[in-house]
């Protein structure tokens, strides 16, 4: 540039104001076509919608239901959103768990116990099978010297050789191999005679705990369902207590689960459970009852109510049929009560050999 020389018009001055800055916010911009209007804005509620919409889904939570084994049922899985769902119903299968588990324990528990009786019996019963069925085939002939040539063992074989009706001894039936075979013979039928009564022992005893069983639970099958928790619990004790008690008393070694009720019948009353009443179906209504028999109004089988109309022929009918018939008709025939024992312990044979129901009248 020219010293002296003007600049042109606008150069070096500053722009307008206006000039050269962002247009305002809508300014510029294309407007609507006709006819569309402008969306209106979201709402908060929808904004917060539409925030929860792109969250990430809640975690869920599965747990395994356990079947039961005896039945054959399969685990089942349950799913849910819901933490406190899933911590709850994880502490029923807990619970159902630790309850099973207890379970199988009593039951290995009295496996076990029912395992050192059957010893405890052998011992008492048949020592000398007992130590030869637990020794090893290698070390019974080095036990049998041993014993053989112990002083004092050799002493007694000779003295129970030496008596009874045929004496002899232990260099005489070694020498002669019909003595040894007859002595042979003597031991082992000794030795069978014992297993029998073993055997017969092990036997009662089973029946016995069989037994025991069916008296506990013909005692659960009596309590009603609605009674439950510690009241059940105690309840079934005091029961299975009475049971117990009149068994000793009587010195019976098995009671028929039917004589159950006679025993306990007195307790359950006073805790308010009248076995002549009907029991109930769990949702509280009575259990259904059976068809109607030929000739009875369906009314009365069934429980409904009836119009006075059927209440005077039904009587009608009662009467009528009442008056044809011989005394006594239709009703079963009364069992006379046994004439029972003058004594005590005639008795208390009578209710062993044949029962309590039988002593009743009930059988």
């Amino acid at each position: 540039m020219v010293e002296g020389a003007e600049p042109p018009a606008g150069e070096g001055e500053a722009p307008p104001a206006g000039e050269g800055e962002a247009p305002p916010a809508g300014e510029g911009e294309a407007p609507p076509p006709e006819g569309e209007e402008t969306p209106p804005e979201p709402t908060a509620e929808e904004a917060a919608a539409a925030a929860a919409a792109e969250e990430t889904p809640p975690e869920a939570f599965v747990v395994t239901l356990p079947g039961l084994e005896e039945r054959g049922e399969e685990p089942i899985e349950l799913e849910t959103s819901d933490k406190e769902t899933f911590e709850r119903i994880n502490r029923l299968k807990n619970g159902y768990v630790a309850g099973q588990q207890i379970r199988a324990g009593h039951e290995e528990n009295a496996r076990k116990a029912a395992e050192l009786v059957e010893v405890e019996d052998a011992i008492a019963i048949d020592p000398t099978g007992f130590v030869l069925d637990h020794i090893p085939e290698n070390l019974r002939s080095e036990i049998a010297m041993q014993l053989l040539f112990e002083p004092s063992v050799l002493n007694q074989i000779k003295e129970q050789l030496g008596t009874g009706e045929s004496p002899t001894s232990l260099a005489e039936i070694l020498e002669s191999p019909d003595a040894l075979r007859i002595t042979q013979a003597e031991l082992k039928a000794a030795r069978l005679e014992l297993r029998d009564t073993l055997r017969t022992r092990n036997e009662e005893q089973k029946a016995m705990r069989a037994n025991g069983e069916a008296v506990a639970t013909e005692i659960q099958n009596l309590i009603p369902e609605e009674i439950t928790g510690s009241k059940r619990n105690l309840l079934f004790a005091d029961a299975l207590r009475d049971v117990k008690d009149r068994c000793d008393r009587l010195k019976l070694r098995k009671l028929d689960p039917r004589d159950v009720k006679l025993i306990v019948a007195d307790r359950f009353r006073e805790q308010g459970i009248d076995f002549a009443k009907p029991r109930t179906d769990g949702d509280g209504s009575s259990p259904t009852r059976a068809a109607p028999t030929p000739g009875q109004p369906a009314a009365a089988a069934t429980g409904g109510e009836r119009t006075g109309a059927e209440l005077v022929k039904a009587r009608a009918t009662r009467r009528a049929a009442a008056a044809s018939a011989p005394a006594g008709a239709g009703a079963p025939a009364a069992k006379p009560r046994p004439e029972l024992p003058p004594t005590t312990k005639e008795r208390i044979k009578m209710a062993r050999e044949k029962g309590l129901r039988y002593m009743m009248g009930r059988s």
